[in-house]
């Protein structure tokens, strides 16, 4: 969808941006000449009619996406953090039956809702860019050139802000409803694993590695104060390891 945004605007701008160009060098010849142009449609105006065309266009689409695409992934995540702890409870002599209770039913309609409206952000931030763009380059008299490379640039911020949402937003969603299937079988307990980015590493979440920690409470940050869970803060990719009772307690 951030692909079709960027192609979609790049061509409709570039058009609208070639049939306002002569308005623009009368402008500029006027102004040189201390002239003022009798003309209530400027070309910003119509360049910002476009951009509002397009923002509207794609404000409805990306809301129907991430409907489709948050539910579509909640359920998933549930579906996956359920067999992945069957299987080490299974190893651990333990039979589960998981059952959706009123707890998971909240995370998942959470996760669907902050889902949605990050996707919803990336088309939001991508078009104030734009909006600057277009703006600033009517301003200082800039050629398409210009226009089309500034928008491929702002193209590679929105895809690079949609990757790090997608996986952001999987770790999370499989620590919590990890967290909320083990709590539900009475495990409280597990170990903090970091997991290091792929830029940063948080020098906190490092010393964590490896210690136990209670999955009602989680560890205590002193960086951002406040207890967090594995995946909670943005870009974190540690996860947990449960500490599963023995068969005979």
């Amino acid at each position: 969808m951030v692909r079709e945004m960027s192609k979609k605007t790049e061509k409709e701008l570039l058009k609208a941006w070639k049939g306002a160009l002569p308005k623009m060098r009368l402008e500029a010849e006027q102004a040189a000449g201390e002239t003022v142009m009798a003309n209530d449609s400027s070309p910003a105006v119509e360049l910002t009619k476009v951009i509002k065309r397009l923002r509207n266009y794609f404000n409805t689409h990306f809301q129907e996406l991430g409907e489709k695409v948050s539910k579509k992934f909640a359920s998933r995540a549930e579906k996956g953090a359920a067999v992945s702890l069957k299987s080490i409870l299974k190893e651990e002599g333990f039979t589960v039956d998981f059952r959706m209770t009123r707890q998971l039913n909240d995370i998942l309609q959470a996760t669907v809702a902050e889902n949605v409206n990050l996707i919803k952000s990336i088309h939001t931030m991508y078009f104030d860019q734009v909006q600057t763009v277009i703006m600033q380059a009517v301003k200082n008299g800039r050629d398409m050139e210009y226009i089309r490379k500034e928008l491929t640039e702002r193209f590679g911020v929105s895809e690079r802000k949609a990757k790090i949402i997608a996986r952001d937003q999987t770790n999370k969603a499989m620590q919590t409803i990890s967290r909320a299937r083990a709590l539900e079988t009475g495990i409280t307990k597990a170990r903090w694993v970091h997991i290091p980015g792929a830029k940063t590493s948080r020098e906190t979440h490092k010393r964590f590695d490896g210690k136990p920690f209670d999955l009602n409470k989680g560890m205590y940050d002193k960086d951002v104060n406040k207890w967090v869970m594995p995946g909670e803060l943005i870009n974190c990719n540690c996860r947990f390891r449960l500490i599963v009772p023995s068969v005979e307690k």
